[in-house]
């Protein structure tokens, strides 16, 4: 099914996207390599002849024989024996190493016991004969380019694939001395299926470190590891670690100094630097993200869309959406509201539609986001560029210690987030792909039309819509009730993202059910819980209290006057100012300056008096005199406007001689004052 669905994908897709279906093949090569090697092993099956008659047919794709009579290795592998083949590993032709180990591993006669050569003979000649009824009726068909584009490309894929095991490791330490290798570039835990497509744990968990025993006696040591169970595996191989621990520290060290070690330096080739790059690329999500986008731009190209295809894609695009907002974000990593467990099933099982990772995996991430928000143990830090908080953090594996921790006891108890976390890929993929394609095929014939748009381009569109909530959420809009982080309240985003533009306001009241939190705010996430509520299936809605609310939207509207009335001349700073005395004034005066006095603070109006609305006459009568009075209202009260043009006139502090004598210190005989210069008021 799988290879199936593989080829459909090389059959469909354009030539700029065949890599893409090259890659899926070369992987679903590797889980019938697996399945040959469980064959060999007489462990796919408990009955021989099945071992036998699966190992013969699904050799053949791979061009080796089915070979459960090999001949067990009795040689010692030294520790040189070792590194020289993780250095031909590690060189220009590492990507060859796979076509090598499987020459050496199936076509050298030595490897299969006397006795068993009648049947490598035969297993032989069904390759052979395999390859000669296929490769002609490819050519014949489809031409030159139709073999490499069905087989012979994905089989360079699958090799490359392999070899990659060969060198993309994980080294777990157990003591000083040892530590166990994992040549599979996946998390530890996964699902039953995964490890068996991915490979046979038997195949790939290698000691690494002092070699303390012959191959034939690792082989015995470890023949008792469970098959595709990586947690029982890796129990059983600590136990026989640090059983051995103490041996492994004495043979360490010899009489020649220390033994070569394993653990070599970091990449010295140009392949090994890109080889370690791309250990760094979280493949699966990033398969998704980027291949999907441009999967659904050729299928709206080439498949027309039918009314029904399109009103399914749009409620699936709602019920996935509302699923992240409402579930996964309100209800799991907020417990901003409750609901009884047949509306919380319903509710994550449409958040598992959108194919966002499980909801004990993104609850967990977005409680630390809130806990360390615009910080670097926040996983999708706004402060690290747009495209990072968007879809960037996603792309990469993330240091897990780097992330901030957040509490997720509840969660971690809810047995039905554990029941979604274990069974999240089949669900995710029934649900997003499979579900909406058999709709459209079966209900009016769509099937193209259900795959491209009813799956892909509704899964874009809900990807990146809730993407926008981490990037576009944090960049536009308005800091309503806080600036001291990144999140902003737009109504635009609101309309793409399900109601989570409000982002300001959720990140200061984090528990509130609402994120619009008025009634005209569009936020369809909040009416939905609301609408459930009419029926009894949530509870418990919570809200922020209202009054808390208002004093921070109004903190916020004081803040912005605050900073719109510092744009303003509001005249020098009093403090600041130059001291006169009445004598200045007057002797300023005399010298023909215009300057009046005014609540203590001296004024000069000269160019002011031609626009007095009431009169040069009634200004100049004040010139050199305290006109506080006259100006507070005793003549005439004056308006604000007035006040603050009078503030931006001001050019010095009116004060007594022995008043300045004390605020500038002086004790000798006081000078005279030197009054500022006089300045145009504009």
């Amino acid at each position: 099914m799988m290879c199936i669905f593989g080829y459909a994908l090389v059959v469909v897709m354009p030539w700029y996207c065949l890599p893409i279906a090259w890659g899926l093949l070369g992987l679903f090569f590797t889980a019938i390599h697996s399945i040959v090697h469980d064959c060999r092993r007489g462990s796919f099956s408990s009955w021989p002849v099945v071992n036998s008659a699966v190992g013969w047919i699904v050799s053949a794709p791979l061009l080796i024989p089915f070979e459960s009579w090999k001949a067990q290795q009795k040689e010692v592998k030294s520790a040189v024996v070792m590194e020289q083949k993780q250095a031909a590993a590690m060189g220009w032709s590492w990507f060859l190493t796979s076509v090598k180990e499987t020459w050496n591993a199936h076509f050298v006669a030595k490897q299969f016991t006397p006795g068993s050569r009648r049947k490598l003979a035969f297993s032989l000649a069904t390759v052979y004969l395999f390859s000669a009824i296929l490769f002609p009726t490819l050519i014949s068909q489809f031409g030159i380019w139709g073999f490499a584009k069905f087989w012979l490309l994905p089989f360079l894929a699958y090799h490359f694939w392999m070899s990659t095991f060969t060198s993309w490791v994980y080294r777990v330490p157990f003591t000083k001395d040892m530590s166990v290798k994992f040549s599979i570039a996946f998390p530890a835990k996964l699902p039953r299926w995964v490890n068996f497509l991915t490979n046979d744990i038997n195949y790939v968990l290698s000691l690494s470190g002092p070699l303390l025993q012959s191959g034939a006696e690792s082989l015995e040591k470890f023949s008792a590891i469970p098959k595709h169970n990586l947690k029982s595996a890796f129990e059983q191989v600590t136990e026989a670690i640090i059983e051995n621990s103490k041996l492994a520290a004495s043979t360490q060290s010899g009489p020649n100094g220390p033994s070569p070690s394993l653990h070599d330096d970091g990449p010295v080739t140009v392949f090994d630097k890109i080889r370690l790059a791309a250990a760094g690329v979280n493949w699966l999500p990033a398969m998704w993200i980027l291949s999907t986008p441009v999967l659904g731009i050729y299928g709206a190209f080439t498949t027309p869309l039918q009314y029904n295809t399109f009103i399914l894609a749009m409620f699936g695009y709602l019920t996935a959406g509302l699923g992240i907002t409402v579930g996964y974000h309100r209800m799991f990593a907020h417990r901003a509201f409750s609901a009884h467990w047949p509306t919380r099933l319903l509710i994550l099982l449409c958040g598992t539609s959108a194919f966002q990772g499980s909801c004990l995996w993104w609850a967990r991430d977005h409680r630390a986001h809130h806990r360390y928000v615009d910080t670097d143990k926040d996983p999708y830090n706004s402060r690290k560029g747009f495209f990072w908080a968007h879809m960037g953090w996603l792309l990469v594996k993330q240091n897990k210690a780097a992330v901030g921790k957040a509490d997720c006891a509840d969660l971690e108890a809810d047995p039905l987030l554990a029941w979604q976390e274990k069974y999240f890929l089949p669900l995710s993929s029934t649900l997003a792909i499979f579900l909406p394609v058999c709709i459209a095929g079966l209900g009016w014939g769509d099937w193209r039309g259900g795959f491209f748009y009813a799956a892909v381009l509704r899964s874009v569109l809900v990807m990146q819509s809730t993407f926008c909530v981490n990037s576009l959420a944090h960049y536009v809009g308005d800091h309503t009730f806080s600036d001291k982080h990144t999140p902003r309240d737009s109504p635009w985003v609101s309309f793409v993202t399900f109601g989570e533009g409000y982002h300001n306001f959720h990140h200061e009241f984090p528990y509130d059910f609402r994120n619009g939190v008025h009634w005209y705010a569009y936020d369809p996430s909040k009416w939905t819980i609301w609408f459930l509520n009419l029926f009894g299936l949530t509870y418990d809605l919570k809200r922020f209290p209202a009054n808390e609310i208002e004093k921070g939207r109004l903190q916020m509207k004081e803040k912005a006057v605050q900073r719109e009335l510092s744009k303003l001349n509001w005249g020098p700073d009093v403090l600041s100012m130059p001291l006169f005395t009445m004598d200045d004034v007057k002797r300023r005066c005399l010298e023909g300056s215009s300057l009046i006095i005014v609540n203590n603070l001296v004024h000069d109006v000269a160019q002011f008096i031609p626009n007095h609305p009431g009169g040069e006459a009634i200004i100049k009568a004040y010139i050199g005199k305290d006109a506080t009075a006259a100006f507070n209202g005793s003549v005439y009260d004056h308006s604000n406007g007035a006040h603050n043009l009078l503030g931006t006139l001001r050019i010095g502090r009116l004060v007594t001689e022995q008043e300045r004598a004390q605020i500038q210190g002086e004790t000798a005989p006081l000078a005279a004052v030197v009054a500022p210069p006089m300045q145009d008021v504009e």
